[in-house]
């Protein structure tokens, strides 16, 4: 279900940059039922759109 939810997050943001190719970049976050983050999305264009890490790096992973 994740994995419908980010396609079509993907979609959406690509419409929205092929609509307004001057729209600010949008960052979205997709929930699971327990609040905890499963994904997030980073769009800059409609052709830079990237899945970014749920959680942040450890800085031992730096």
């Amino acid at each position: 279900m994740a994995t419908d939810i980010y396609e079509g997050t993907k979609r959406w943001l690509v419409k929205r940059f092929t609509k307004n190719e001057k729209a600010s970049a949008q960052h979205v976050t997709i929930y699971g039922p327990d609040n905890k983050p499963l994904k997030n999305v980073l769009g800059r264009s409609a052709d830079h759109i990237v899945e970014l890490p749920t959680k942040p790096p450890k800085p031992e992973d730096r």
